[in-house]
């Protein structure tokens, strides 16, 4: 898929570093909070398994409309980035740049 002139690629690692980030800690193990109006629901029960996490969360169509969440290009790269990030987002931006 590419939307103006971008590959799908590229909004899977956003998209993952978003779910990642829902968790509600860093890289490191420093807790912060989700400040969002959907906060409660989405860090309700974030899943650590990749699979379970690209499974659960694109299930929410206020947040991914359902032609994305559907595509099973975009829900395999993204489980596939959201793996990736497992390692920390510096070494997984590093990886993509390559």
């Amino acid at each position: 898929m590419k939307t103006a002139g971008q590959t799908i690629e590229r909004l899977t690692l956003a998209v993952a570093a978003w779910l990642v980030f829902l968790r509600g800690h860093a890289d490191d193990g420093t807790r912060y909070d989700i400040s969002d109006p959907m906060a409660a629901r989405l860090t309700a029960s974030v899943p650590t398994d990749p699979e379970q996490l690209v499974e659960t969360m694109p299930a929410i169509k206020e947040v991914f409309p359902p032609e994305l969440a559907n595509r099973e290009d975009f829900r395999r790269r993204l489980v596939d980035a959201v793996r990736l990030l497992q390692h920390g987002a510096r070494q997984a931006i590093a990886i993509e740049r390559d």
